[in-house]
């Protein structure tokens, strides 16, 4: 078995990544096949950070037999952790690795218990917005600015390791080291795509939010963030709202809709309807006006009408929310006034709701 240490450095965006946490573990594995049974791990790398240096130490079988021994360094190199971090290592890595300590008698309930972060299935909620054609390692990893040396897939390295256990070719071991390399090393680099998942489900308030520019039919909003959300610019457009990401702001440009538009009172068996005026009003008013020219409202008919400038929204995260008639229960419009522009945490709300919708939306 071959012990080689190394120290690679993270890019300065990510200092705040899961690395950065005391006791954590990044872990990747190499395998000659899927089944624990059948094949053998002869490659096994872990990244975790100690007095403030970043340690990349990767176990190499020179023989199938060095497995073993790989197996039980790494267990008891778990032991100093309390949580790991990995790539899609809940349906192969960590049952590969718990097969093989229980086929050769090694205590791994610390492993089975630790918490764990799979990368791949925190960010491929993200694959309808993100420019990659799939959501693999090395995908992921281009598109936030790592360049991997090694370029091989894992199944075509089974073939590496085969022809290295014939000829013993350090620089085939090379090879397989570098993956092994680029997959720890580069898991860092993804994690810039946590901003963008935060956002997406309305978990990163921002810095401030401000009206930038008023067109005769346009709004721009503009929100600006402390962190850097997206690795490269993404524009997202829906329901005639355009969001465009870059750096560390959000800008949203709203259409500004002008009509009539209607608000419903949810509570209409204590509202009367008038014809005549096509309003509802409370029955507590309702009691001065003429019997005849009022009825009992029903839920389609309990409005006050509106005419002004709007604009959309898909949920009613401000009040009063108006609504288009007949009722329409999946669209919502605020009025275009001084309070809702001026409003520091009316117009958080309003982009914040806006943005979420946006990027969960689509697809």
């Amino acid at each position: 078995m071959k012990i080689v240490e190394q120290h690679p450095e993270i890019p300065d965006s990510d200092k705040n990544c899961l690395l950065s946490r005391k006791r954590t573990l990044y872990f990747d594995i190499e395998t000659t096949g899927l089944n624990a049974r059948r094949s053998h791990l002869y490659l096994l790398g872990a990244m975790w950070k100690e007095n403030e240096h970043i340690i990349l130490r990767q176990w190499f079988a020179e023989k199938p037999s060095d497995e073993e021994t790989i197996l039980r360094e790494f267990m008891k190199l778990t032991e100093n952790f309390d949580s790991l971090v990995h790539f899609n290592g809940a349906t192969f890595d960590l049952p590969y690795l718990c097969n093989k300590a229980l086929y050769y008698e090694i205590d791994n309930t610390h492993l089975k218990n630790m918490p764990a972060t799979d990368l791949y299935q925190q960010y491929r909620l993200l694959k309808p917005l993100l420019p990659a054609d799939d959501m693999k390692l090395s995908s992921l990893q281009r598109l936030c600015g790592y360049s991997r040396k090694d370029h091989h897939t894992g199944k075509e390295l089974i073939k590496v390791y085969e022809n290295f256990l014939q000829t013993g070719d350090p620089e085939t071991q090379n090879i397989l080291e570098q993956h092994n390399y680029d997959d720890i090393a580069g898991m860092v680099w993804i994690e810039q795509l946590s901003p963008l998942l935060n956002l997406t489900q309305g978990q990163l308030a921002p810095l401030k939010t401000e009206v930038v520019t008023t067109e005769p039919d346009t709004l721009n909003f503009l929100c600006t963030y402390e962190q850097k959300i997206v690795p490269d610019t993404l524009t997202v457009t829906s329901e005639t709202i355009t969001l465009t990401l870059t750096e560390n702001t959000c800008s949203l440009q709203v259409p500004m809709l002008t009509g009539e538009y209607y608000y419903y009172y949810k509570d209409y068996k204590n509202y009367y309807y008038l014809p005549a005026e096509d309003r509802a009003i409370h029955k507590s008013i309702a009691i001065y006006t003429d019997p005849s020219a009022r009825k009992k409202a029903t839920a389609e008919t309990c409005y006050e009408r509106k005419t002004g400038t709007f604009i959309p929204a898909f949920s009613p995260v401000l009040s009063p929310a108006f609504q288009t008639k007949p009722k329409s229960p999946d669209k919502y419009y605020f009025l275009v006034n001084d309070y809702l522009l001026n409003e520091p945490d009316s117009l958080a709300t309003y982009c914040a709701h806006l943005i979420r919708y946006l990027l969960s939306h689509t697809r």
